[in-house]
């Protein structure tokens, strides 16, 4: 190969000094000469340049070409993969953001109806947050009393959702279960320390809640039960409302931060304490109060397994409980 080199560079020399080298030639064909000359002592000089450096390029076009070939294989495979994955991770985040979605619209509807209740005492309002409370179990029985005065033997009022038994009976002889729209809201009341309401009056859609509550009170006063000439904190009444209902809700959700109840709520009261009364117990959080008095659903029937069954026990009065006020959660607890 360096033969070649050498070659290649004497012959082009050699083109040059024709008039030493080549004086036989004649001059019209000196330039042929020396054209022929240089053109075969360059191919010479290639031969000798790609014989000396052809391995070093092979060798160099091959890395090149395979690491070309390899950058590009691991592009692709990358983009491959990141594919893959993004449309995974699209696929789950999507259907977690549609769940999530779905849950949280629906609390903050309910959330809406409370804080729009909360505010206003309308028909409108009151009946949302009823059916809310409902159609999650919150409350039993689809109604809820909170005390209207101070005395646990004073005045309960309430609201109540009740189906009209003939529209009960339209839906499949009542094996259907009536829709949540079916039912009426009614106020309701009672006096003293009964388990139940004495009293309802059906709040018409179109009336302001002082409708129904005077003729309420018109028939709690005819039957001799309360009279209306005595003071009731009515916005007080309102608050216990929101309270009640919004604990009973949240306590349904089981929300990390709220309270959570044994059963659906029936009563909440104010008097010395916050107090729920509820399906199953009477719970006092305020002094980590808790007494549970159906455990077992037999207890309804008043017989297990053929024998009758006996009440639980009643607990002592806590310390911090007034007199008055155990006298009317016993009632709830028997």
């Amino acid at each position: 190969m360096f033969l070649l080199l050498i070659l290649g560079v004497v012959t082009t020399a050699a083109a040059f000094p024709t008039e030493f080298l080549w004086s036989w030639v004649p001059k019209e064909k000196v330039g042929v000469v020396q054209s022929i000359l240089t053109s075969f002592g360059v191919a010479l000089i290639s031969a000798g340049v790609l014989l000396v450096f052809e391995p070093r390029l092979r060798t160099a076009v091959r890395k090149s070409t395979e690491s070309a070939v390899e950058s590009a294989t691991s592009t692709i495979r990358d983009e491959i993969l990141n594919d893959v994955q993004e449309n995974i991770d699209s696929k789950f985040s999507t259907l977690q953001e549609r769940i999530d979605s779905a849950i949280n619209a629906g609390i903050a509807d309910e959330d809406a109806k409370l804080a729009g209740f909360k505010g206003d005492l309308s028909y409108e309002y009151a009946r949302k947050t009823m059916e809310s409370a409902s159609e999650s179990n919150a409350i039993y029985f689809k109604g809820l009393l909170v005390n209207a005065t101070d005395e646990p033997s004073g005045l309960y009022f309430g609201l109540s959702l009740q189906a009209d038994p003939q529209v009960q009976q339209s839906y499949d002889f009542g094996r259907t279960p009536l829709p949540i729209e079916e039912y009426d809201l009614y106020v309701v009341a009672r006096v003293g320390y009964s388990t139940t309401w004495k009293r309802r009056v059906y709040w018409n859609p179109s009336e302001e809640l002082s409708s129904p509550v005077e003729e309420l009170l018109k028939k709690l006063e005819a039957s001799g039960d309360w009279g209306r000439g005595k003071n009731v904190d009515w916005d007080g009444v309102h608050e216990r409302l929101v309270n009640g209902l919004e604990a009973a809700i949240k306590s349904r959700r089981q929300e990390a931060d709220s309270y959570h109840l044994a059963a659906p709520l029936t009563e909440y009261v104010e008097f010395e304490q916050q107090w729920f009364i509820t399906e199953t117990s009477v719970e006092c959080p305020e002094i980590d109060w808790k007494h549970e008095f159906r455990d077992a659903p037999d207890y309804f029937l008043g017989l297990k397994r053929g024998k009758a069954q006996e009440r639980p026990p009643l607990p002592s009065k806590p310390e911090q409980v007034g007199q008055d006020v155990w006298n009317y959660l016993v009632t709830q607890m028997t």
